[in-house]
This record gives structure tokens, C-alpha cells and sequence, in this order.
């Protein structure tokens, strides 16, 4: 007999699926009813034009989306001398460079963050996968308006897990993008790590958290799950064959593909430094990930 609690996994379940024929189409889930993986690459932030074609020139055929965030929300905004960080060129700018660059190729899908439905609102031109960060996905209210504009937008939403360490926080920001899209909105969890403990924080920027992957297709099998370990790595440890082989092991546990920070020598990066774009892609090939 279905317990209580299998019942509410089983209800939450049905709203992960697909309920609009659009939606089949989009890139990602194209991908996933194809049974293959979800690709998502590029900068960690835009910054130019020059910058997303250098970029193009070495991910070009192996990814579905790219990722072209206008708005990078920083933990700490200011350097030790009080010096404003950069973070994004923001959506004024942002987003005639990503419409100069749709022009050119026709052909490209973008995925970015968005911290309001305002954010969708003014890059609905631009943005296939719009993406809520983990600093925001607790503001239940902001979550909630996000969810009901990318319904109006019909755009499936993304949110990566909350910093902290609880699988609810996790899920109750699913739940909240659900209720204000009133549950006809597909939605994509992306597993980023969580904040270290003590003693994880000589291994781990962000602690993975890709174990809980396998517990989480059990009881969501129409969920679809992407692995982004871009700031799980300390920065000296941010290798591309560490990050690879993370990937591969999220696959290996059940997630449908990844999402990535590269980052080119020509453009370097003003924001988190990325991986090199060229080894990385091609380890990705040699595994058959992309």
C-alpha cells in the first residue's frame, strides 16, 4: 500500500513532465527523449562579441546551448581594495551582443541567469534557457514570478541547487517555479555543489553533490537533472580532466547531461577562470560526451 509520502513523490512527479507539445522541441528535452546528453558551454560571463566567437570556433558542433550569462552575481562584490568586481556586462549591453551574434549564426541557443522575471521579460529576445543561481533559488516569492513569466515566455526553467546542504531546499525550489507557472511549466534541476564543511574545505570550493542523483531519479524519474561542477573545484585544482571525469561520473549516476564555465586563452575571463576550452572539448569527445 503507497504510503503518504510515496503518493506526494508521485504527484510532484507528474508535474515534471512534459504537458506542452512546444516543449518537446526545445533543445534540451529534444535531447533527453533522444537518450542523449545534454550539453551546455561557454564563459563563465559575456563580455564581447570577439569573445563568444573565439569561444564558437572551438565548442561549435558539440553543444546544444551556450551558455552567455549578461548578469554574473558575484558572493563578494567588491576586490580588498573596495574596487567594484566585475559582474556581467549587464542585459542593456547583453543582449545586442547576443542578437549580433544570432544574426551570424542563426543557428545558436543561449542559456543565461536571470534574478527577476523582469531579467526574462527584457532577454526574451535572446534566451532559450533562462537559469535561476543558487543564491536566488530561495527567494521563494522572486522564484515563483520566474516561473510564471517563463511560462508566459513558454521557456522551461532551470534552477541549480541551493548552497545549502538540504535536499527539501532543493525541491521546495522546484515546487515554488511549479506553483507560479501553475504546474505547466517544465522545470530542470542543476546539481552545482554545496557549501564545504570544515573539513571539505581544503578538497572543495563547493562540495559535490552528484551522490544524491541516484535517490532523486528514483523518486522523480520525469526530472531532468544537469551536473554543473564549474565551482566545485578549488581554483588550482580546476582542471579539465578533473572536471571531466566528474561529468562522467554524474552521467554514470543517472544525470541527463552538463553544463560548463570554458574559458579561452585569447579572452580570458574577468569573473570565475573556467577551464580551457580546447582540452576540455576534447576530452569530452574522447568520452564520448560530446
Amino acid at each position: 500500500m503507497p504510503t503518504e509520502q510515496t503518493l506526494a513523490t508521485s504527484h510532484l512527479d507528474r508535474h515534471f513532465t512534459i504537458q506542452a507539445p512546444y516543449f518537446a522541441e526545445h533543445p534540451v528535452f529534444k535531447r533527453i527523449l533522444a537518450g542523449k546528453i545534454v550539453r551546455i558551454m561557454g564563459p563563465c560571463a559575456l563580455q564581447s562579441v570577439e569573445q563568444m566567437e573565439a569561444m564558437l570556433e572551438i565548442i561549435g558542433e558539440h553543444v546544444d546551448l551556450v551558455r552567455a550569462p549578461a548578469k554574473k552575481p558575484r558572493t563578494v562584490p567588491l576586490s580588498a581594495n573596495g574596487d567594484r568586481l566585475f559582474d556581467g556586462v549587464g542585459i542593456a549591453k547583453g543582449v545586442p551582443m547576443l542578437e549580433c551574434l544570432r544574426q551570424r549564426h542563426p543557428e545558436l541557443q543561449f542559456a543565461g541567469e536571470v534574478m527577476s522575471a523582469r531579467d526574462l521579460v527584457q532577454m526574451r529576445s535572446v534566451l532559450a534557457l533562462p537559469w535561476v543561481g543558487a543564491r536566488n533559488v530561495t527567494n521563494h516569492e522572486s522564484v515563483r514570478d520566474i516561473g510564471a513569466q517563463a511560462m508566459r515566455e513558454r521557456l522551461p526553467l532551470m534552477l541549480k541547487n541551493p548552497m545549502v546542504r538540504s535536499t527539501d531546499a532543493m525541491i521546495g525550489a522546484l515546487q515554488n517555479a511549479l506553483i507560479g507557472a501553475d504546474f505547466a511549466l517544465p522545470v530542470i534541476l542543476c546539481m552545482r555543489g554545496v557549501e564545504p564543511e570544515e573539513s571539505e574545505k581544503k578538497t572543495w570550493r563547493n562540495a559535490p553533490n552528484i551522490q544524491l542523483i541516484p535517490a532523486l531519479r528514483r523518486q522523480y524519474p520525469q526530472l531532468p537533472i544537469l551536473v554543473d561542477p564549474s565551482h566545485m573545484f578549488l581554483k588550482d585544482e580546476l582542471k579539465p580532466e578533473a572536471v571531466v571525469e566528474l561529468i562522467r561520473q554524474a552521467i554514470d549516476l543517472g544525470a541527463h547531461g552538463f553544463i560548463l564555465e570554458l574559458n579561452t586563452l585569447d579572452h580570458p575571463s574577468k569573473t570565475d577562470p573556467g577551464v580551457d576550452a580546447a582540452e576540455t572539448v576534447k576530452l569530452l569527445k574522447q568520452k564520448g560526451l560530446a
